[in-house]
């Protein structure tokens, strides 16, 4: 689940966007139309539009929220199993423009984080893909206002791989690590989905951005 304000409501009331995996496709919203009590504190109930505005086939896999194109709202991007496309996704008042601007990477894709990994004050999307033991990293170049798409760096920066076959990455966390003022990346791994109870593991590999990824 994700929290924010994303129809731009000027109470700056939290919306929640969340997947469902194994029941619909997603992602959902569910609109935050405030809180009523029966008394000052009893019986509280969150009134609520829950919505799903993307059927798709595919299963979601991770999802971020930011504002991508610099607009000051959010926007927020999915990726999905067995898909080598993530889509950008813009949102204006409680209407959004899916495809924002899908992005192959030829493999496919699973956790995503966002953050500006080279310092130009533009949000970045890194990408987890464990068909190749990777994770690329999207640069932003900016928004087109005329085909209302995200210009994305044609280059995709591939960062070391992760270990081999044994593990499985299942979660992709930005944050600045080594307070030096860039956002590094944290990666979560569990163990091989083949195996008796398929067992987890509690390793976390430490990626520090030493020169802007």
């Amino acid at each position: 689940m994700i929290v924010g304000n994303f129809d731009n409501d000027p109470k700056d009331r939290a919306d929640v966007l969340y997947l469902q995996r194994n029941l619909d496709k997603g992602p959902w919203i569910a609109w935050n139309e405030g809180i009523s009590c029966d008394n000052e504190f009893e019986n509280c109930r969150w009134l609520s539009e829950r919505k799903n505005y993307f059927s798709s086939s595919l299963a979601p896999a991770g999802m971020i929220a930011q504002d991508l194109n610099g607009d000051r709202k959010l926007d927020f991007s999915v990726s999905y199993y067995n898909s080598p496309v993530i889509n950008f996704i813009s949102s204006e008042y409680r209407q959004f423009t899916a495809d924002f601007s899908p992005n192959s990477f030829g493999y496919n894709a699973s956790a995503i984080a966002s953050d500006d990994y080279n310092g130009d004050g533009k949000i970045d999307v890194a990408v987890l893909i464990p068909d190749d033991n990777s994770i690329r990293v999207l640069s932003n170049n900016g928004f087109d206002a005329v085909t209302k798409r995200m210009r994305w760096s044609p280059e995709q920066k591939s960062l070391l791989p992760f270990p081999g076959d044994s593990i499985v990455p299942n979660l992709l966390l930005s944050a600045d690590f080594d307070r030096d003022g860039r956002k590094d990346l944290l990666l979560s791994e569990g163990k091989t989905l083949f195996g008796p109870n398929y067992p987890s593991s509690s390793v976390f590999n430490l990626l520090l951005n030493k020169s802007n990824f």
